[in-house]
């Protein structure tokens, strides 16, 4: 698998570096600057499409550290804010839980990764993360709640996540919900959904806080 992800991506920069140099050749206003727009811009999203997808298949040993979670949250949150016309995404924290101090115990790749498919998806599917508000369950357990704003994602949908995949049409949503569910399984986390008004649900993310 290793082998034909390196042969795609090799091509893809070849086709990626073609593109650059016509796009050197040709004036701003020329017509087919559009055309060389839409290569580089294809080339980008196959790219991460089979980045995405190497990532799902191969297999994975997680190696866990003490890691803050809100600067984890903002820093995925960060995409999020710049696509949003709304900017600043709100971090909130119930009583239970001291924000800017609480650690988890996970892979910070992994973890950084699955949050930020989570966040890929729920954009990939029409919505947009409204705010995260982060409960103490108890002391050991702690939930993620990403409060979402419109898209696919306010219609009604069964609480399973693992039932989800087939729901959507593009590859790319799908390929996001599947990597979001590997790594949940990985830190034993659980991944649910609800509808909570008419145009707004929430996705809420259940794991352990630290060891």
């Amino acid at each position: 698998m290793a082998d034909v992800v390196h042969k795609i991506k090799n091509n893809l920069g070849g086709i990626g570096g073609f593109a650059s140099l016509l796009e050197r050749d040709l004036d701003e206003d020329d017509p087919r600057m559009r055309l060389v727009t839409r290569i580089q811009e294809s080339v980008e999203r196959l790219n991460n499409f089979v980045v995405d997808l190497m990532f799902l298949v191969r297999d994975v040993q997680p190696e866990c550290e003490h890691i803050r979670l809100l600067p984890l949250l903002k820093e995925i949150l960060q995409n999020e804010e710049k696509e949003s016309a709304r900017g600043k995404v709100m971090i909130q924290g119930d009583e239970n839980v001291d924000l800017p101090a609480l650690a988890i115990f996970a892979d910070p790749h992994l973890i950084r990764e699955m949050m930020l498919q989570l966040v890929i998806f729920i954009r990939s599917s029409g919505g947009k993360v409204e705010r995260v508000f982060v409960a103490g369950i108890s002391d050991d357990v702690l939930k993620m709640q990403f409060i979402i704003q419109g898209g696919d994602m306010a219609i009604s949908l069964p609480a399973d996540f693992s039932t989800l995949i087939k729901r959507f049409d593009r590859v790319e949503t799908r390929l996001s919900l599947s990597i979001v569910l590997k790594m949940a399984q990985c830190f034993d986390a659980r991944v649910s959904y609800a509808k909570t008004g008419q145009a707004t649900s929430v996705i809420s993310v259940q794991m352990m806080k630290d060891k």
